[in-house]
């Protein structure tokens, strides 16, 4: 459940204009019917790369689906991110699997 944060012109700065995860939403959508997420970063067509709180997020409502729901992870895209992830995001945190990077 992603949704557009339109751009918006207040005082003399351009903000907005991305792609969010709304986590009540997230968190609405799977049960423990749920047998898959499929999760796409960068995602294909938007060209949103979910950050490392959105991740979380996402692993977290897994979890609380049970362990029957799995993660299939498209990262086809992985290699074409055109810039770094936001300093903050590099700070303090590990990779979430071995050999894995977001």
């Amino acid at each position: 459940p992603l949704t557009f944060v339109p751009y918006s012109e207040d005082n003399e700065e351009v903000t907005g204009g991305e792609w969010i995860l709304e986590p009540e939403k997230l968190e609405q959508a799977i049960s423990p019917k749920t047998r898959a997420i499929l999760l796409n970063s960068p995602h294909n067509p938007t060209g949103k790369v979910f950050n490392v709180s959105e991740m979380q997020h996402i692993a977290d409502s897994v979890i609380a689906a049970g362990p029957q729901c799995v993660v299939i992870s498209d990262e086809v895209y992985k290699y074409i991110v055109h810039s770094s992830p936001p300093q903050d995001e590099l700070l303090g945190v590990g990779n979430s699997c071995p050999g894995h990077v977001h």
